[in-house]
């Protein structure tokens, strides 16, 4: 029989040792709330008390041994009435009497089908126990991917509100210059504090995270560590459903739990239908009795038997017919449950497994619109040095380098959670596969470093500390989009609009000319760089005031 110790180790439910603090990786954090989580403890107290109906209903086939004492005292009155002068005489006397008794079933079908019956409602209780198990896996580490996605989240959001502060305080400058109208001012200011309020709720959605996993471990968590590669990599899958399909139909606990109840359903028949055949049983009893009647009065008897009892049921007043009929419409009814949990979780696998397929293209498009976004926000700062842009144009660049940047990291983790209820619709989420995400999980550790949000020297009231935040735009790498062939011209900022092309020569020279750099100037000006591989677009210095005036900010 299948022990507690063997179906643990079994379903890789396997406790390590606990260190005083809390450790940052996904294995430590599983062997923690393994000890901690109540749910757990709770589904492994039902699997305990589950795995004792076969033993509960095995005993049906043993022999039941008995043991009965009785004594006191007894008073008896005798009248004698055969004679001419009825006489009457009073005893009293001790009484006792013991019986040991062996019953030993020979032939009971009904407890034969009572068997088979506790050994199926013990399997029952290993297949809730490893969906309960695999409940608890999809919950902690889906919280941990949610702590790990929502810090991303916070330091996109503060790489933004960084950038947006930058490009805030140059246009005040500018307004200050006459250089930009207020309504620049204004706009740049107005997506600045939204970049403010974006911070916040990124922090209170790290906070939510971070609590939700602490309340599976019981210990605060001070840091985790990230993934070391690209998440579209991590756990591969076969791309053949019908593999997929055949596991779930075979693994999966809650099919696996239905077809047991058919089972049973039928075992229940069984079980019933015996009502109309006899029982044959063996009786061993020894008994000792003392004054047990009026007859043996303080007379000490013992009594030594052997017995074969048959019960032959004749009539139970169709008790036995109609429960055969209820346990024929449970087995109707079992069926009918197997057929919707199949037809339940092939809708949730092709559901699962279709958004993984969708979610390899989804990431690939959104990888290419966060370029494209990148180039068009460093082509924007570009046309707004040579005029043919205005600060609007590159906030609004800005908004949506970061709304891409937000969103294909919402798909990545997306994608990751998808793979892991994947697994577990297949009845093939366990330790195992929770170990193998757990060495991709090796990467750089992030810190939850709370602050005090009412300290003086936090004047913006964040509630982490984050320092080291990559830049929203890196300057060094800039990658061209996978869709553009090696081939393609380079993406270049004219000087001037389309509309000048047309004019003649004599202007375009002399435009051409007032727009030159003299020594003054100093102004180096890469435009054709804007769709390079590794060089954004520079200016060292801005143009003299002369030059600047001549500006004019114009669309083609």
């Amino acid at each position: 029989m299948l022990t507690i110790k063997k179906l643990v180790l079994a379903c890789g439910m396997t406790f390590g040792l606990m260190q005083p603090a809390m450790s940052e990786s996904l294995k430590e954090v599983l062997d923690t709330a393994l000890k901690f989580d109540s749910a757990f403890a709770a589904a492994r107290a039902e699997l305990e008390s589950g795995l004792l109906e076969d033993d509960i209903a095995y005993s049906r086939l043993l022999p039941r041994i008995s043991y009965s004492l009785a004594e006191g005292d007894s008073t008896f009155d005798r009248t004698f009435t055969n004679t001419a002068n009825p006489t009457s005489n009073v005893t009293k006397s001790k009484t006792r009497n013991e019986v040991l008794q062996l019953r030993q079933p020979i032939y009971d079908p009904e407890s034969w089908a009572a068997v088979k019956i506790g050994s199926l409602q013990s399997k029952i209780a290993i297949e809730n126990f490893r969906l309960k198990a695999q409940d608890f896996y999809i919950r902690v580490m889906g919280s941990y991917l949610d702590v790990l996605f929502s810090n991303r989240q916070l330091e996109l959001t503060i790489a933004n509100q960084r950038f947006l502060e930058e490009q805030s305080a140059r246009v005040q400058q500018e307004v200050k210059a006459g250089e930009a109208s207020k309504v620049e001012s204004l706009d740049a200011r107005a997506k600045l504090d939204l970049a403010k309020a974006q911070r916040i709720d990124a922090e209170l959605a790290l906070d939510a995270s971070l609590r939700r996993l602490e309340s599976y471990t019981g210990k605060r968590i001070t840091g985790l560590k990230t993934p070391s590669l690209n998440l579209k990599e991590v756990l591969p899958i076969d791309s053949d459903y019908s593999k997929w399909e055949a596991a779930a139909l075979n693994l999966n606990p809650e099919i696996r739990g239905a077809t047991l109840n058919v089972d049973i359903a039928k075992k229940e028949i069984d079980r019933q239908s015996a009502g109309h055949k006899p029982k044959l049983s063996l009786l061993v009893s020894r008994v000792d009795s003392l004054s047990d009647s009026i007859s043996t009065i303080n007379t000490d008897s013992k009594v030594d038997s052997t017995q074969l009892q048959l019960e032959l049921p004749i009539f139970s007043g169709f008790a036995t017919s109609n429960s055969i009929k209820k346990a024929s419409f449970g087995l109707n009814r079992s069926n009918a449950l197997l057929q919707q949990a199949k037809l339940e979780k092939t809708v949730e696998l092709k559901k699962e497994f279709t958004a993984i397929q969708v979610g390899k293209r989804k990431m690939e498009a959104y990888e290419l619109a966060e370029q494209s976004a990148t180039l068009a926000l460093q082509a924007s700062q570009a046309g707004r040095k040579f005029g043919t842009s205005i600060n609007t144009d590159v906030l609004n660049a800005t908004q949506q380098v970061f709304i891409t940047k937000r969103d294909l990291l919402r798909v990545q983790f997306d994608f990751l959670n998808n793979k892991l209820r994947l697994h577990a619709i297949s009845g093939q989420l366990d330790r195992k596969l929770a170990l193998e995400l757990d060495k991709v999980l090796s990467g750089p550790e992030v810190s939850f470093e709370m602050v005090d949000s009412a300290s003086a020297s936090n004047p913006e009231g964040a509630m982490f500390r984050k320092l080291d935040v990559e830049p929203l735009i890196k300057p060094d790498a800039v990658a061209k989009p996978a869709s553009l062939s090696k081939d393609a011209k380079p993406l270049v900022v004219p000087y001037f609009p389309a509309a000048e092309e047309s004019a003649p020569k004599k202007d375009v020279d002399s435009m051409k000319d007032q727009a030159e750099p003299t020594s003054e100037t100093k102004t180096t000006v890469q435009p054709e760089s804007v769709a390079s591989e590794n060089t954004p677009p520079t200016v060292t210095k801005s143009a003299p005031a002369e030059i600047k005036a001549r500006r004019q900010p114009f669309r083609p």
